[in-house]
This record gives structure tokens, sequence and C-alpha cells, in this order.
């Protein structure tokens, strides 16, 4: 008896810990200011309602799988244009050129359900967050973390009112940002590459 207690008090301890941490990651300044509308619609998100049917993801929370699988499809195509807006803004703004490969690996990056599980301590509440196995990246469970962010995303646009848009464009211009640092630099370069050599070839034949 006295082993269980002590196994339950170190799993709430820990639990603790996680959440106190992924607190000060998601408390960020200058994550606050470029995610101020986002972050002001998704405390209104129930949790219940994005967890995929990955029991492990949210134990003991009573969830429709289906359902939020069904508003990620959605909200994942939501996104989509959002990342696209964000890019076509960047080229108008600024001097830089991207051919269509460039282009395309960019926006594929900027919505991948591996980008996803890296910057979630930003775009998720901590309790979001804290459902999340913390092993989950390793065993490949990278779509329950997409389903789990883009019913989030469909939820934030259907119902945020006249900000819910507006919403869900910070998320993809947050993510647009964040590709080459969090994908790696040289690795992005390296797909980015690969990608138009193929564009290339096409083009050729």
């Amino acid at each position: 008896m006295e082993c269980l207690w002590k196994r339950k008090s170190a799993t709430s301890r820990r639990i603790r810990q996680r959440k106190s941490a992924l607190r000060r990651i998601y408390m960020d300044p200058e994550d606050e200011d470029r995610l101020r509308t986002w972050r002001k619609l998704i405390v209104n998100v129930p949790i219940e309602k994005i967890l995929p049917r990955d029991i492990s993801f949210g134990p003991g929370i009573e969830r429709d799988g289906d359902a939020a699988e069904r508003m990620a499809f959605f909200g994942d195509k939501y996104l989509n244009l959002s990342v696209a807006k964000a890019l076509e803004r960047q080229l108008l703004d600024g001097d830089e050129t991207m051919s269509i490969g460039e282009m395309s690996v960019l926006c594929s990056s900027a919505r991948s359900n591996m980008l996803f599980a890296k910057l979630l301590p930003k775009l998720l509440t901590p309790d979001m967050v804290a459902a999340v196995p913390e092993e989950a990246i390793m065993e490949g469970r990278q779509h329950s973390v997409g389903t789990l962010l883009e019913s989030c995303v469909y939820l934030v646009y259907t119902t945020g009112g006249g900000e819910g848009a507006a919403a869900v464009d910070e998320l993809g211009a947050f993510n647009d940002d964040s590709v080459p640092n969090l994908m790696g630099e040289g690795a992005y370069a390296d797909r980015t590459s690969a990608t138009c050599s193929r564009s290339d070839g096409r083009e050729g034949r």
C-alpha cells in the first residue's frame, strides 16, 4: 500500500513539474505578442472536443475521436490557407524570391505533424499539451498530435466569430516563420534542393 502511494505521489509530482515547465514555455513574451488572438480564443476550446482516438492522449477523459478526426480534416484545410497567405505576404513584403519547389517545401513543412509536435508547447495551452504522452513522438504518434492541433484550429475558426480567421492566420504565420529554425536549416535546405531537382526534371521533359 505504501509503495502504491509513493508511485502515485511521484506520478503527481512529475505531472506538476511538466505542467510548470510547459507554462514557462507558453508564457514567452515574444510568442504571446505574435499569437495574441490565437491564444485568446483557444482557452475557450474544451479539451474533450479535440482529443484523438488514441486513449493515451488525455487518459480518463471521454472523447469522440471520430468527431475530432472530422474537425481536424477541415482544420487542416483552414491552416493550409493561412500558411499560404503568410508565405504570399512574406514574398510581397520583401525582396526574397522562391521557386515553386521551395514554396512547396515551406508550406508542407509548416503544416507537418512533426513541426506541430515541436511547437506544441507554444501553440496550445499547458493543460492541452499535458494530455499528450511525453513519449508520443518517439513512438510515432505524430498523427494524433496533428489531430489535436488541427481540430483546435477548426473550433477556433468556426466559433471565434470575427476573430476566428485572424487567429488561424496568426498560427499559420507563426508556423511559416518557425520552419527553418525548428526543422533544421541543413535538413530544410536538403529537402528544398531535392524537391526543386524533381521539379526541374519534370519541367525538362
